[in-house]
């Protein structure tokens, strides 16, 4: 089953937007300049997500969810074969995954992410000396 893990607010000036959730929850953030972006971290307690400043302007609604996936061609077919449109192709965001938009049949707006699966090395066993 396929979970949200994104959440974007859209908003038409970053520095209100940021003070607001900085002052009101805490909320701290990164800047991507090249994307216009400002990634949203809502802290470290396992219930949340955390999400992103996006510019208002970019879609027709202010919130949008984003869904973890598998496999986003795979998806993206299921929603067009379902009555979705795309309306962001699947673009490559560094060192997170591939993001695409979509919206569903009664044109609600959400995003899919196939992210990066980081394969961990397996730690090298270091042979224990043993003292005479």
């Amino acid at each position: 089953m396929s979970k949200i893990v994104h959440f974007e607010i859209g908003s038409s000036n970053f520095e209100t937007s940021k003070a607001f959730y900085q002052e009101c929850f805490g909320w701290t953030y990164e800047v991507y300049e090249q994307m216009n972006y400002h990634q949203i971290d809502t802290g470290k307690d396992v219930s949340g997500i955390n999400g992103g400043f996006m510019p208002a302007e970019d879609f027709d609604q202010k919130i949008i969810l984003t869904i973890n996936v598998e496999d986003l061609d795979e998806k993206l077919k299921r929603v067009v074969d379902n009555g979705g449109t795309i309306i962001m192709p699947p673009q490559e965001i560094p060192r997170v995954g591939r993001l695409a938009y979509f919206k569903d049949p009664l044109d609600t707006i959400m995003g899919m992410m196939q992210p990066i699966v980081y394969q961990e090395e397996e730690p090298e066993e270091e042979e224990e000396e043993e003292e005479e």
